[in-house]
């Protein structure tokens, strides 16, 4: 039987791109007259709330790795399988632990605010320790409570969309090295705007001259925003996995909507976007979004087949 998303659900992601579009038009003519109206430098209440909005995605990262942990444990495999294959997803937890909780202390979240915490070791270890890690347990008791066979199957699939959207938005961000606003504003000679469709030639250069880090030359697109819209696609894994979340599936892509688009308003006071970053930022990661509902799509197509006699 052919799964295919409700009208309400289409109506939910035609209002988000639309919204997305719309901003990335208007960004596009208007980025810093919008940039300087909204900035707020160094606003910790906001800086707070942008470090929560990063949260998240590494989270969810660690909570998947439990479900498939569970899986694995609990699976059909031999003794020496499930050891092999439960040590790599602890350690891919535990690395994924550590990656999403050294940003949330960086320049760019509460690092910015208090500059003893950017790249401090403790700190990152004590993060991971106490809101990261928990996650992991979390997931396999999440697991245990699902009878979906292809759950951890559905899981990692989700966590390589969320990797590959990772990876395609650290690869725009070294590619067109954009000046941040907040660069900008401080009058470097040589650090000018440009528009977001043109890759800025100077950024080493700058960096060189003025003693700048190359995050200063990263605002296009908005890293916070695409992993803040990949936080759909644990919801919509939720959704698939439990019979209690599957009539509150329109409600959960409208949550993670919400949650986008207020990470977004976030970047834009921080002076750490424009409106063209976190707009297109938003595009990407919802395209990753609409991937996996597609995956879990036809993993649901094959679950519903009834076998030929």
């Amino acid at each position: 039987m052919k799964v295919k998303m409700s009208e309400d659900e289409k109506k939910l992601f035609i209002l988000m791109y639309a919204f997305l579009f719309a901003g990335l038009i208007l960004g596009s003519f208007f980025d810093e007259r919008i940039a300087d109206s909204v900035y707020l430098p160094r606003n910790v209440f906001v800086t707070i709330l942008t470090t929560i909005g990063q949260y998240p995605f590494a989270a969810s990262g660690v909570m998947l790795f439990g479900a498939v942990f569970q899986r694995i444990v609990h699976g059909s495999s031999s003794d020496l399988k499930k050891i092999v294959l439960g040590g790599i997803a602890v350690i891919a937890a535990m690395s994924s632990g550590i990656a999403g909780a050294g940003p949330l202390l960086d320049a760019d979240c509460m690092g910015g605010v208090y500059p003893s915490l950017d790249g401090n070791m403790t700190a990152i270890a004590l993060i991971a320790l106490f809101l990261e890690y928990p996650m992991f347990f979390l997931g396999y008791r999440l697991a245990e409570r699902s009878d979906d066979r292809d759950l951890a199957k559905k899981a990692i699939a989700a966590f390589l969309m969320m990797f590959a959207g990772f990876l395609l938005m650290q690869g725009m961000k070294h590619f067109f090295c954009r000046p941040r606003y907040r660069t900008l504003v401080l009058g470097y000679e040589g650090i000018y705007f440009i528009p977001w469709y043109t890759r800025f030639p100077d950024a080493a250069a700058m960096m060189a001259e003025y003693g700048l880090p190359s995050g200063e030359f990263r605002s296009f697109p908005s890293g916070h925003v695409v992993l803040a819209s990949c936080v759909t696609i644990p919801l919509l894994l939720g959704s698939s996995c439990f019979e209690s979340l599957r009539t509150k599936r329109r409600q959960l892509i409208a949550a993670g909507m919400i949650f986008a688009v207020f990470v977004m308003g976030t970047r834009l006071i921080l002076g750490a976007h424009f409106l063209s970053d976190v707009s297109a930022a938003g595009i990407i990661g919802y395209a990753f979004v609409l991937g996996y509902d597609r995956i879990l799509k036809r993993m649901e197509e094959r679950g519903t087949e009834t076998p030929s006699r």
